[in-house]
């Protein structure tokens, strides 16, 4: 059996983020084919929780954690490196280099599948060290894109220092990707779009799509007796994901309230600001969770979804698993990007606070609207979105 080296920034979860859902898609994928080692490069000492997955995990996996940011850098010239790191990169320091000669330098793979082109670096060390022919790499989306994307958002929030590093950071990776064909000729992306942009910008690159699924079979639950209920699930530390939210309580939720008092909107999410807590937790009609381990739990009594994104990358997990729990979407063009969902027909459409609050107003009056619209989901998400 062919061996692969799997490089990740994350643990292969299928209960995690939308990296370490997507990491685990990798070695599910791969096992059935190649004997899979896996190499996790992380800035920060592995959490309690990281610890157990990795101990139930494969039995090839290698860890490194970078260097930290310090003046240590500065003094030994790694001015360039150190700003790599501010903008989002993951540059190979010396130290790093030692680390994995001595680790690798006796293997051999087949393979190396480089999990996200800011670890590049580390595949390239790799190949030239080991040998190994050849180097595929999953980029996952646009990055320098979504970046973009963001910058342009904390400049309309009036947030300029952050805007100009995610401008420049959006540059940093623009530089990356206009390089791809010197690193690879096999690359991986989520989305249709993406993949079209590729494949037209460099016509000799394998372009790959890889959509990013969940594990397992779908959990249709029963509809709930209050259809008032309304819930956003996302990572709250991520600003589109803030702003989204802040968004919706500022402009919809309150309108919505005045016409019925019945609304309520759960918000799940963690690594909220102290900013968003305070809104959260100020505004009435807002039920807030914080992190919970189970999403079961809040998608049992919501009835409908809402995604108010403005800005993001990818394709949007939150918008699957409200497929996967069989409930209606409300969202934004840029909330299903990428997914192929077709609106009135997988979710209703809305971008002003006045088509929100007649989405959300006429899925409480339309049972049959929401039974079409969730069948629908469920078609899609067994035809692209789940894995087994």
């Amino acid at each position: 059996m062919e061996k692969i080296l799997l490089i990740s920034p994350v643990i292969p979860d299928a209960n995690g983020g939308g990296r370490e859902k997507r990491a685990h898609q990798w070695v599910h994928k791969l096992s059935k084919q190649y004997e899979v080692s896996i190499l996790i490069i992380k800035e920060k000492e592995l959490e309690i929780e990281e610890k157990e997955l990795l101990l139930n995990g494969a039995n090839n996996i290698n860890f490194v954690k970078i260097p930290s940011r310090s003046k240590f850098m500065l003094v030994n010239q790694d001015i360039k490196k150190l700003l790599a790191l501010k903008f989002g990169c993951f540059p190979l320091f010396r130290e790093t280099k030692n680390q994995l000669e001595e680790i690798y330098r006796e293997q051999q793979f087949d393979l190396i599948l480089c999990f996200r082109l800011y670890l590049k670096e580390y595949a390239l060390f790799l190949k030239k060290i080991m040998n190994t022919k050849t180097i595929h790499l999953d980029i996952d989306d646009i990055e320098s894109t979504t970046r973009l994307k963001i910058a342009k958002l904390f400049f309309k929030k009036s947030q300029y220092k952050k805007a100009i590093i995610h401008f420049i950071s959006s540059l940093f990776f623009k530089v990356e990707e206009i390089r791809l064909e010197t690193y690879t000729k096999h690359v991986y992306i989520c989305s249709n779009e993406d993949q079209r942009v590729l494949s037209k910008q460099f016509p000799s690159l394998i372009v790959e799509k890889l959509p990013n699924r969940l594990y397992g079979v779908p959990n249709i639950l029963e509809t709930p007796k209050n259809p008032f209920q309304l819930l956003f699930v996302g990572t709250l530390s991520y600003f589109p994901n803030e702003e989204a939210v802040l968004w919706f309580i500022d402009k919809v939720l309150p309108r919505l309230r005045k016409l019925d008092s019945r609304w309520v909107l759960h918000v799940v999410g963690y690594g909220a600001s102290e900013r968003l807590k305070k809104a959260l937790l100020k505004q009435k009609g807002v039920i807030f969770y914080g992190y919970i381990s189970s999403l079961e739990t809040v998608y049992n009594e919501a009835a409908i979804v809402i995604s108010p994104l403005h800005a993001g990358g990818g394709t949007k997990l939150k918008v699957i698993e409200a497929m996967w729990y069989g409930r209606p979407i409300v969202a934004t063009n840029e909330s299903v990007h990428g997914l192929g969902l077709t609106p009135y027909v997988h979710f209703l459409p809305a971008e002003t606070a006045d088509e929100f609050i007649l989405a959300c107003h006429q899925l409480t009056q339309e049972p049959i609207l929401v039974k079409k619209l969730v069948n629908a989901s469920l078609s899609m998400m067994n035809e692209e979105y789940t894995y087994v």
